[in-house]
């Protein structure tokens, strides 16, 4: 088991996560939570969600980069083409 020299700090909204899950766009489901940030994986490209208000928006991702600041309620799978998506909480 390695060693966590971040064991008796509180995570920030920007700083380090241990729980992260895959995204799996949907048209019709809402995210399970508002993630801190979502990575894009190896593909980047465009990433179609809608906000807290239901509005949609897209939003580019960068392969390897994560869109930090962008709390959707859901992402869509038509048009999002950044694959994978990762969520951290």
């Amino acid at each position: 088991m390695p060693v966590d020299l971040y064991a008796g700090h509180e995570p920030g909204l920007g700083g380090f996560s241990d729980d992260f899950e895959v995204i799996t766009p949907s048209d019709d489901e809402d995210l399970p939570v508002l993630y801190k940030a979502i990575v894009v994986g190896a593909t980047g490209g465009a990433v179609v969600v809608h906000n807290k208000d239901g509005d949609t928006v897209t939003v580019f991702g960068i392969a390897g980069q994560a869109l930090n600041g962008v709390r959707p309620r859901r992402i869509l799978a038509a048009g999002t083409d950044a694959t994978p998506l990762i969520g951290i909480k």
